[in-house]
């Protein structure tokens, strides 16, 4: 009997390498949240929902963050128990005339069916799932343990992809230092590596430091202070930061960015309207006008070897900890001074007659040693307040963006461009450009190859 040779094993499909990280976005974890990208919450009108979401399988486009659902549960107990549910509630429905004022009736059956006419979801039979799959998702870390159930925890909206594919064709607050978040930090970078994650089941990945903002504020400061000399640079420095921290607070004050975004596209809307030929210039004016200065350097991965690892070396820059390094240069230098003081001891004992001259040399030696610690200071400052990459798209690709609060602040976007190219190595990645973009350039709908001929990016570098 002759024996046939066994068959041979298919490949597993490319669909189960996504399989952890798809299990892991179904969990929950203190160290991680998840940001449904722009999605609103239709109770509380926060957008975007962070954490759970929970969607009506009845009435179109309804969708719950957890705490609304919990209110809506509470007010379905309470109704069962002060009026009986009227039988078939309209699916959606204009709201009833004079319903507030049936809100205060005695009658609590009327007050009831005037509260289910205008919200139609308080009736049981609309039933809310919990949505655990979709490509409307970011994860994100927030540097200092602020993951979980947090706030916002940097830019992962939809943006992004569509910058990457124009460009391809022309992130509570804590300190963040210490060996626990670095471990933290690993532990998020090997839970979702961006090769083994689908644009199927999620659109970006993301790391945030809160305090990013601050330290770039004091670096600046401390190099208005110590600089002999260079006073017009350190106060140019210092008011750079100021304005970086003022553009800051004004995104989170006063409109919001939608409504700013749909007045800045208002606006560019009657400018391209009058016949005039628009220019980087107007953009500009724009982008100051109505407070939307935030950019983006972008990065292009062509490998999910390149993207794993180019993601992992500027994500720990970002959530480096500004104040763990610190302290270790204050404490080296602590050192130091310490034992040129013993040194300078013994000297005076053995030779009073030379006192003078040796504090004029250890007054000459200690400039110098003051340099290296501010050096490390200023190593030590996070790359940028947040970062992202994109997960694996269909055509097997990836774009990483390293954000700066202020694209008209060009030190602090070339500062971000050198970090850049000091964290990755040479010859990580095939595709060696930096480009910048700022934020505005996205709302206003201009990519490359645009009717107004303008160049969607303004910045240009190259990696090591």
């Amino acid at each position: 009997m002759v024996s046939l040779p066994a068959p041979a094993v298919p490949p597993p499909p490319d669909g189960d390498r996504f399989t952890a990280v798809r299990a892991a976005l179904r969990q929950d974890n203190p160290l991680w949240q998840i940001q449904h990208i722009d999605i609103t919450c239709d109770g509380c009108e926060v957008e975007p929902i962070v954490g759970h979401r929970f969607k009506c399988t009845v009435c179109e486009d309804i969708d719950l963050c957890g705490a609304c659902m919990r209110a809506l549960v509470t007010a379905r107990v309470r109704m069962s128990q002060e009026a009986p549910p009227p039988a078939a509630p309209p699916r959606q429905a204009g709201r009833p005339r004079k319903w507030v004022h049936k809100l205060h009736s005695k009658d609590l059956a009327a007050k009831w069916a005037a509260l289910q006419t205008a919200v139609p979801c308080l009736h049981p039979t609309h039933k809310f799932g919990k949505v655990v799959e979709g490509p409307e998702r970011a994860v994100v870390f927030l540097a200092g343990g602020g993951g979980g159930q947090g706030g916002s925890g940097g830019p992962s909206g939809s943006d992004g992809q569509a910058d990457a594919d124009g460009a391809g064709a022309s992130s509570s607050s804590g300190g963040g230092g210490g060996g626990g978040a670095a471990a933290q930090l690993e532990q998020f970078l090997s839970t979702f590596p961006p090769s083994a994650a689908s644009c199927r089941d999620l659109a970006w990945i993301v790391v945030s430091h809160p305090d990013a903002q601050g330290s770039e504020a004091a670096a600046a400061a401390q190099q208005d202070d110590g600089s002999s000399g260079g006073g017009t640079a350190g106060a140019a420095a210092a008011a750079a930061a100021a304005a970086a921290a003022a553009a800051a607070a004004g995104s989170s004050s006063g409109p919001g960015l939608e409504e700013r975004v749909d007045a800045a596209v208002e606006a560019w809307e009657k400018l391209t309207a009058s016949g005039r030929r628009p220019t980087a210039a107007d953009v500009d004016a724009l982008a100051a006008r109505h407070g939307i200065l935030k950019g983006k350097w972008m990065l292009f991965a062509r490998s999910g070897a390149e993207a794993d690892a180019a993601w992992a070396a500027v994500a720990r820059a970002v959530c480096a900890s500004p104040e763990g390094e610190a302290a270790a240069a204050r404490q080296t230098g602590q050192q130091q001074a310490g034992q040129q003081a013993g040194q300078q001891a013994a000297e005076q004992l053995q030779q009073l007659q030379l006192q003078a001259e040796q504090q004029v040399q250890q007054a000459q030696a200690q400039q110098p040693a003051e340099q290296p610690q501010q050096q490390a200071v200023q190593h030590a400052r996070p790359l940028c307040q947040s970062a992202k990459v994109s997960s694996t798209s269909p055509d097997g690709s990836w774009v990483l963006c390293a954000y700066t609060d202020n694209y008209q602040d060009r030190a602090d976007v070339q500062r971000v461009c050198a970090a850049l190219q000091a964290a990755l190595p040479a010859g990580l990645l095939q595709d060696r450009r930096l480009l910048y973009k700022p934020d505005i350039y996205t709302y206003l709908g201009i990519y490359s190859r645009n009717e107004w001929q303008l160049k969607p990016t303004v910045l240009e570098a190259k990696l090591h």
